[in-house]
Formats: C-alpha cells, structure tokens, sequence
C-alpha cells in the first residue's frame, strides 16, 4: 500500500510539474521577428490615383462622373470608420452590394434575374439569347451607363490595393461590384455574334482578356481579388474558344490569339498576394484576441442552462492565456515564406509540392505545449496547405490559356472536329511544350466522344468545363 500510496504521489507530483510548466511557459509571447515587422509595413503608395484601378472599382457604382474621386472618397470613409468587431460576411456584403447598390448609386436597370440565369460564358449568353431567354437589346440599352463604365475600366494600367489592413477586414471586395456589369458586357458580346458582328466580338473579347490578365500580374493585389480575376480570364479565355468553336477566320483567329499567349511569371506569382495576407492575417489575429476566444459561444448551454458572464469571461482568459498572437504571426509568416519558396516552381511539381506542405504542417509534439490555442487557429486555417490550393488553380489557368492556343494552332492547321481521330491525336503531339498539359508536360487529351480538349489534372476541378470543344 506504501508503494501504491507512493507512486501515486510522484505521479501527482508530475503532473502538477507538467501543468505548471505549460502554464510558466504560456506566460509570455514572443517577439515579432525583424523579417515580420518588416512584412507588416504598409507599402509605399507608387500609383498616381488617377492611373489605379483599385480606386475606380471602389467608386465604380457611385452616380458621380468620376469613379475615382468616388473611390477615394470611398478609402476615406472605411478607414476612418470604427471597427465593427468580428470581420464582416464578405459573401452576404458582396450579394448585397450585387442587389441593390449603395444609396443613390449606378446600378443594373430592370430584372436582373433572366441575366443572372443566362450564364457565364459567350456561348452560354449567345444560346440563351437564341433561345429568347433573355432580350439582349433590350437589356443591353437599358443599362448603357453601365456597360459604358465596365468598358472605361481598361484605360487603367495599373492596379495597387493601399488600403489598410484594419479596414480591410469590413470592406466588400471591389471587384465584386462590376459583376453584374460584366454580364451585361458578355450579353453584349453574344448580341454581336447573333448580329456576324465577328471582326467587332473578337476585338473586344481580345481587349478584355489583355486587360485582366494585365491586372492579375499587379504585385499589390490580394489574394481574393487574385483569384477573381483568375475567374475573369478563365471565363474569357472559355468565350474565346466557344468563338472558335463557332467558326472563325484565319485573321480573326490571329486577333484572338493575341490574348491567348504564355501566361508570364507575373500573372502566376502569388508573392504580392502573401505579403498582404501576412498584413491582413496580422490584423485578424489582433482583433480575434480583442473579442476573446472563449470556446464556447455565450448562448451555449450546459444541460439546458446558458453560461453565465461571468463562465464565459473565465472561459475567455483561460483561452487567451494560451493564445500568442505574435508567435502565431511568426508561425503564418515562416508558412507565407515557404510558399514564396515553391511560386516559381513549374507546375509539373504541384503535387510534389503539396504534399511537402501537408508534412511539414505537423507539428512536433514538444512544441504542443506552447501556445496551443494559436497552432489550433492556424491548423483550422490550413496554414500553407490551403494557400497552395490558388496555386494549383493558377496552374489550371495555365492550362486553359493552353488549351485555347492549341485549338487555334491546330485550326490553323486545317483540324477540324471531323477530322479523324488519329490525325487529330498525331497534331496534338507535334504541337510542342508551349501546347502542353502543364501538370505532367505530356500532350494535352484528345476525348472523342466529346471532340473536346482536356489536361488531366484539371478533371477533378473542372468537369463541368472539360474538355473544351475543338
């Protein structure tokens, strides 16, 4: 019994060791490392207002002639606005601001419903509009002033988001207000198609296309935006090739190819993109650690009783103490660099690359004991994994800037979807590696049964869009 008795007591003796050592050690965060405090530096504010996209999408449904004074006016008020606490819906503001606009402001002109339901692409417009869906004309005269503004958005070189993290967290996502404007903008582009207006549909597909792949190579975009305008080009880049599809001449072919070129290193770089979620991920933590992180949510209940105030304020200050938001910082930061390590890796090493990201998110177990609330928050965030993901779908981009340019060489060609199947196959691979899949550099596919092109590690992301027809 001694024995027993004595066992028991070192073991308790242990265990009390242990929980006073976690907590010694949970005492203190650590500092900001100087790489850190240096990523979190506003940057320096290098574009002339007048020549920023960023500013003329603030202000873009503003009724007032200039979008960009709009705009800046727009910075104002949501930096000197309080901070509302938790971060904002982004999805709930961006279908608000879809809806209805601000007060006052320029708007879609009628039901936006039937426009909505015609698709996303000019050969889903264009058989909506053959079909009497949707009247193009008259939707597309309706809304001029609104057409007219999403065109004046390419006389824009430049794109830089300054706007400051703080007031990032509550602001919609600028892009998001010309969505509905871009639809109107695509049914105008299938009416011209209905009309044999090609020469005029192709011009102003080309432009469009230059001029979003021109704004994803931007340093200062985020990583939301980022990846809108990778939809932007992607679904451009899909109109281009229901165009060919449709039948093109050899001229009208060579326009299009112009914004079918070798996506560059820019437009695939994802750095500016991290640093500013470095900044914003700063920011969130800052104010996740000022709400509290109790783990429980105050209107739970405990056999039907809710937490009392005073529960739940311990329940927050036990969770804080094990919260370092500076060490977590750190931790985001080394992730964000390992990625900027892996951007200019070729796309053939995805995979290799994700897998990489996925092992070296665990963490060791003598490392668990220090901050442990904060490694929760960053494994629920996914870390660098998750990050790696809008790599893989700029990788998919590649591979559809390809496609389309394979579908213009080899109709160039002369190949046709009725040309037989082994021809077909035989030009695909004599194309060369600007025409490549680029997750495996093999030759694209060839799927008969659907006279399509396809790159095979896209499937499982885009079924719904493969393969593209020939």
């Amino acid at each position: 019994m001694r024995l027993v008795w004595r066992s028991l007591k070192w073991t308790l003796l242990a265990l009390l060791a242990t929980v006073l050592l976690v907590v010694a050690i949970n005492a203190f965060d650590e500092p900001l490392r100087p790489e850190v405090r240096a990523a979190l530096q506003p940057p320096v504010e290098t574009v002339p207002p007048q020549d920023n996209l960023f500013y003329a999408l603030l202000g873009f449904t503003s009724p007032s002639a200039d979008p960009v004074q709009a705009g800046i006016a727009e910075r104002r008020r949501l930096e000197r606005a309080p901070p509302t606490g938790k971060a904002q819906d982004i999805g709930a503001e961006l279908r608000r601001q879809q809806s209805d606009g601000m007060p006052g402001a320029l708007r879609f002109q009628g039901d936006p419903g039937p426009l909505n339901e015609a698709g996303a692409t000019l050969g889903e417009m264009l058989a909506a509009l053959q079909a009497g869906r949707i009247d193009d004309q008259a939707v597309v005269a309706a809304n001029q002033v609104l057409l007219a503004r999403y065109r004046s958005l390419r006389r824009y070189g430049q794109s830089a988001n300054y706007l400051r993290s703080d007031a990032q967290v509550n602001a919609p996502v600028p892009l998001g207000a010309i969505t509905t404007a871009r639809k109107v903008w695509l049914l105008s582009l299938a009416g011209m198609v209905a009309r044999q207006e090609i020469d005029a549909a192709v011009r102003e597909l080309r432009d469009d296309t230059l001029f979003w792949r021109a704004m994803l190579a931007q340093a200062q975009t985020p990583l939301i935006d980022k990846m809108i305008l990778t939809a932007f080009v992607l679904r451009d880049l899909q109109s281009g090739s229901e165009l060919v599809h449709l039948g093109l001449a050899a001229q009208q072919r060579g326009v299009l190819a112009e914004a079918a070129g070798p996506l560059t290193p820019a437009e695939r770089s994802l750095a500016g993109a991290l640093l500013n979620e470095t900044r914003f991920a700063a920011t969130l933590l800052a104010r996740q650690a000022q709400d509290g992180l109790g783990p429980f949510d105050p209107s739970s209940a405990d056999e039907g009783k809710p937490l009392t105030p005073a529960v739940r304020r311990a329940l927050d200050r036990a969770a804080a103490y094990f919260f370092q938001p500076k060490a977590v910082i750190n931790q985001h930061h080394r992730a964000m660099r390992k990625l900027l390590e892996l951007d200019a890796h070729d796309c053939r090493r995805f995979q290799a690359d994700g897998q990489a990201l996925e092992a070296g998110e665990e963490p060791d177990w003598w490392r668990l004991a220090y901050n442990p609330i904060g490694k929760i928050v960053l494994s629920a965030a996914g870390n660098g994994s998750m990050y790696h993901r809008y790599t893989g779908r700029l990788c998919d981009l590649q591979g559809f800037q390809r496609l389309l340019a394979l579908q213009i060489h080899l109709r160039d060609e002369g190949v046709t979807p009725q040309t037989p199947p082994a021809d077909i196959e035989r030009r695909i691979q004599q194309a060369g590696a600007g025409y490549a899949d680029p997750f495996t550099g093999g030759p694209m596919h060839w799927a008969p049964a659907r006279q399509g092109l396809a790159f095979g590690a896209a499937d499982d992301r885009n079924r719904k869009m493969l393969p593209w027809p020939l």
